[in-house]
């Protein structure tokens, strides 16, 4: 697993980041690594595993007729 070495870390921060992280009962290094994921994770969409099915469009067969008309006089009205 990749690390993350963090330089400059105010004191009063990690004095805070330790507390809750013995508050939690947990490591300051895994209290962090929660704290990162909470943060990320909304924003990480996975990848579907099959490409989503197509919706489709429906159109009725008169509009289809006009928009393919449209299109062969010279553009889609």
């Amino acid at each position: 697993m990749p690390n993350i070495d963090l330089r400059d870390v105010p004191d009063a921060l990690h004095k805070e980041l330790s507390i809750r992280a013995a508050i939690a009962g947990r490591t300051l290094e895994a209290y962090v690594v929660d704290l990162l994921n909470r943060e990320v994770s909304p924003m990480i969409e996975p990848m579907p595993l099959r490409p989503r099915r197509r919706t489709g469009v429906h159109l009725d067969v008169d509009e289809v007729v006009r928009l393919v008309r449209a299109d062969r006089d010279g553009g889609i009205a």
